[in-house]
């Protein structure tokens, strides 16, 4: 019983909880005005018929990635090939 309602005052009471106070610090603040503002200038952008504009961000990001690059021009980042100790190992097998 006192798993399941750790599980669920940590799902359900604690990150609510841990959200609603980063939204009171300055810099999420500033976010929220943000946000709002680009999807505001999005939802105009569709009623007018255009297509909204692209973020900055997603513009430096397209340019980072390579033309062959899987998911290039999409937003989607590739990620590092797993490297992990075992795969530097050796097996103990003698050649």
């Amino acid at each position: 019983m006192s798993v399941s309602a750790g599980a669920y005052s940590s799902i359900f009471v604690a990150t609510p909880l841990v959200a609603w106070l980063k939204e009171k610090q300055p810099q999420y603040q500033e976010l929220s005005k943000r946000v709002a503002k680009r999807r505001a200038a999005e939802a105009k952008a569709v009623a007018e018929g255009r297509v909204p504009e692209q973020d900055a961000d997603q513009d430096d990001l397209r340019d980072e990635q390579d033309g062959d690059a899987v998911g290039a021009g999409t937003g989607i980042r590739r990620q590092p090939v797993n490297r992990s100790r075992s795969d530097r190992r050796s097996t103990g097998k003698r050649n």
